[in-house]
């Protein structure tokens, strides 16, 4: 469960994070430098990334765009994630937040990218 979002942190399960990648209740720190080398900035979702979410059959897909929604995701990006057959929910990162604990509570399989800066 997600605990506490404010700006560059993330607390889940009580330990910190930066930007995560939630896949199959694994959490990973998400590697900004992916999304830098594809476009040159961490407001982007690399194609590697689209991939990973889209892994362990989730029933939902949650990306936070960070506390003031500087995280693009583009129409293209969201079709790609939803070739995997789920929802795609965008949201500010606290409210995507609010939705990946909502999701879990209801016994869900939640894929998430969750950034938690700008």
């Amino acid at each position: 469960m997600i605990k506490k979002v404010s700006f560059g942190k993330i607390v889940i399960n009580g330990k910190e994070y930066g930007d995560v990648i939630i896949i199959a209740n694994k959490v990973f720190e998400r590697d900004r430098s992916v999304a830098n080398r594809e476009f040159g900035t961490s407001h982007r979702i690399a194609t590697k990334e689209i991939n990973m979410l889209k892994n362990g059959n989730p029933d939902i897909i949650i990306i936070g765009t960070g506390i003031y929604g500087a995280l693009e995701v583009t129409k293209e990006d969201i079709a790609k994630l939803e070739e995997a057959g789920v929802k795609v929910i965008v949201k500010y990162t606290k409210e995507a937040a609010d939705e990946v604990n909502k999701f879990l509570k209801a016994g869900k399989k939640v894929n998430a990218l969750l950034h938690s800066t700008c």
